[in-house]
């Protein structure tokens, strides 16, 4: 591999990264949209549901925040 393939392949990773950061962030801000609208909500089924979209969500936050480190 060239230097040239080698600064394609690294913009292309640098990218990809910047677009999965800020498509995670723009995930999280839907789903804590999503679980403000249903906080009043009632029952068994939608408090399992919120408590699942509340653990994926803060995955999500700190998995952003990986990346975000990582990327150079």
């Amino acid at each position: 591999m060239n230097a040239r393939e080698w600064a394609t392949n690294a913009q292309v990773e640098r990218v990809t990264a910047d677009k999965l950061t800020a498509d995670l962030r723009v995930l999280a801000a839907d789903m804590e949209q999503l679980l403000r609208a249903t906080a009043g909500e009632t029952g068994l089924h939608i408090t399992q549901v919120r408590a699942r979209a509340q653990e994926s969500l803060e995955a999500i936050k700190a998995r952003a925040a990986e990346l975000q480190q990582v990327a150079p």
